[in-house]
């Protein structure tokens, strides 16, 4: 079902009942009447059509909006020929988005248009261009973010007197985690938080280091070589093992994961399945030299439900909120060189760039540079993304 959005114009577009414009009609504008020009889905929406196109800054989008102004007025159906300008972008941004409900907003978007996501990757983010002088932390986001579909389901801001650890039952208390796979580095390795995904039916998957010193040596101990006596046999075990070996920029690189759950009937880890470990082998082509390490981690998941190859699937995909998401915001979309001070702007930045991302990705774009300057060469393609539903 479509619906007009314009006013006086028959050529405005007309947008689809699941689009994302459709969505964002459902923001609160917490500005007073008197005085509003445009529309907060208005203004949401130019923003993110200049954040396809490249525009990174409230001064980059007002202008990028305003040199395709004929366009966007006929596109959009606006009465008004002049359009806004940055500081009504900074003060919208900073003061008229209540974050909670644009963040529930997009988060039920993106779960609407990427059902397929098992697999969600958790890690926290610091915008280092709002760090005030003097000062040694800003906004520091934590994020759930769907690996096979590229999209940020929810993010929450981290308080300054808590850390990520004490965020992370909150944001995912806003995630459907049923049938799911939360996968994390060492630091969400915590007994009350695997209690907590496990209660919501769904799975953890966690790296082990030092801040499990004892869980750390049961696993270091079970996978270590057994002294076997003469005159005696090895001791029967369970231990699975895959080995990948990947070839890319100048080397070799070997994981292998060796996975078990003989400690399944020793430990007080709520729901411990298998434990794992993975020793990664590089090799550099051009000089010989070999370098080692060796790593840990715990699941829930049990053997007949996930094969070390698949686990070493889950523990390799964990790193893409690094690559495909934290990196292309600093890189691409240069977040961290913004620096926003009215309001709570610098944190609605961040989450339409998480939007921005997440329709590129679902558009099937994975060089992102590239998808943006595409559309920055068409106005009407970004506005059909925005205007129209994912089939």
């Amino acid at each position: 079902m479509n619906y007009s959005i314009g006013l006086d114009n028959n050529d405005a577009l007309e947008f689809e009942v699941n689009s994302l414009y459709s969505a964002l009609l459902n923001v609160t504008d917490r500005r007073h009447a008197c005085g509003k020009r445009y529309s907060l889905a208005t203004i949401l929406t130019l923003s993110v059509l200049a954040k396809l196109s490249g525009e990174d800054t409230p001064e980059g989008i007002a202008d990028w909006v305003k040199l395709r102004g004929k366009q966007v007025c006929q596109h959009l159906g606006l009465r008004r020929t002049s359009l806004p300008h940055a500081v009504t972008y900074r003060r919208v941004l900073g003061h008229a988005v209540d974050l909670t409900e644009l963040e529930r907003v997009v988060g039920t978007f993106f779960a609407g248009q990427a059902s397929t996501n098992k697999a969600l990757a958790i890690d926290g983010k610091s915008m280092c261009g709002t760090i005030a002088a003097g000062e040694t932390r800003g906004v520091h986001l934590l994020a759930v973010y769907g690996v096979e579909t590229g999209v940020v389901l929810t993010q929450v801001d981290v308080a300054i007197k808590e850390n990520e650890i004490s965020a992370a039952p909150r944001v995912l208390a806003q995630v459907a985690l049923k049938n799911k796979v939360v996968t994390g580095d060492a630091m969400f390795a915590q007994r009350e938080l695997s209690a907590q995904i496990v209660a919501a039916n769904g799975h953890y998957l966690w790296q082990v280091k030092d801040n499990q010193p004892t869980l750390r040596a049961d696993i270091e101990r079970l996978f270590a070589p057994e002294r076997i006596w003469p005159g005696s046999a090895a001791l029967q075990t369970d231990f699975q093992t895959v080995c990948v070996t990947t070839k890319g920029h100048g080397r070799l690189t070997s994981h292998t994961l060796t996975s078990s759950s003989l400690l399944n009937p020793t430990t007080d880890w709520p729901k411990l399945a298998q434990v794992f470990r993975v020793v990664r082998q590089v090799r550099y082509i051009k000089s010989g030299k070999t370098t080692a390490e060796t790593s840990y981690g715990i699941t829930s998941l049990p053997a007949t439900q996930a094969s070390p190859r698949q686990l070493l699937a889950l523990k390799g995909g964990h790193w893409a909120i690094e690559n495909k998401l934290h990196y292309c915001r600093d890189v691409t979309f240069h977040e961290d060189a913004c620096r926003l001070a009215i309001g709570h702007a610098a944190q609605t930045i961040a989450i339409l760039n998480n939007l921005t991302l997440g329709l590129l990705r679902l558009s099937g774009f994975t060089a992102i540079a590239h998808a943006r300057r595409q559309f920055d060469a068409s106005l009407l393609n970004g506005l059909l993304l925005i205007f129209s539903a994912f089939s």
